[in-house]
């Protein structure tokens, strides 16, 4: 194999083959399990086509046509030791693009239903007396957890927890829609100004 003006032996491919599949090994990536690869047609390529092979798992290259509606975490591999867990998960759609769903501890699992708290968000921010809002996932006996929110109004707008969850059943799904409503002055925030959602869910403001 020859790249750019460097060839490389079937030894050295084969070395590096089997360092990555290791690698992968080492990540709990089984066999017949979908891995994901964004890459340029370069020898990190051939490599990773090689190793998944090695692993028994399937490759789904993101320069093709393809579909692949398993929720995954991506991951970010730099081909050293290092593979960073970004905690963002996302769906791979037509044409390889990648739809960001949320971040996986964000993520709700109520009656053994998954809720991306950004959906949830997205059609409660379509109210037009809604100025910020965030979801969190709270104990429950029968459902495992349940969709609360935390909603700030406009200033001199007004509406009810009855309203608000009124007008998300008409966009999402029922089992996606907010059990309860929480108003507040402001959500509450690091240091940094990130959205502190841990504190939601121990119910600190």
């Amino acid at each position: 194999m020859i790249e750019g003006q460097r060839p490389r032996s079937y030894g050295e491919l084969a070395q590096r083959v089997r360092a990555r599949a290791d690698r992968w090994r080492g990540l709990g990536i089984q066999p017949r399990e979908r891995v994901a690869i964004l890459d340029w047609n370069t020898s990190a390529f051939l490599e990773s086509y090689f190793a998944a092979a090695a692993q028994g798992a399937i490759l789904n290259p993101l320069n093709q046509r393809l579909a692949v509606p398993e929720l995954s975490e991506i991951l970010a591999d730099s081909g050293a030791r290092l593979v960073l867990y970004t905690g963002d998960q996302a769906v791979i759609e037509e044409h390889g693009l990648i739809n960001m769903v949320d971040r996986k501890k964000d993520m709700i699992l109520t009656g053994g239903e998954n809720v991306y708290s950004t959906e949830v968000e997205h059609a409660l921010h379509e109210h037009p007396a809604v100025l910020e809002t965030a979801m969190v996932g709270v104990p429950d006996e029968s459902w495992g957890e349940s969709v609360r929110a935390a909603v700030v109004l406009k200033e001199g707008r007004s509406a009810s927890a009855a309203e608000l969850i009124a007008f998300c059943r008409e966009r999402i799904a029922a089992y996606r829609v907010p059990r309860a409503i929480e108003f507040l002055p402001e959500l509450p925030r690091t240091g940094s100004g990130k959205l502190a959602k841990q504190a939601l869910r121990a119910g600190r403001r």
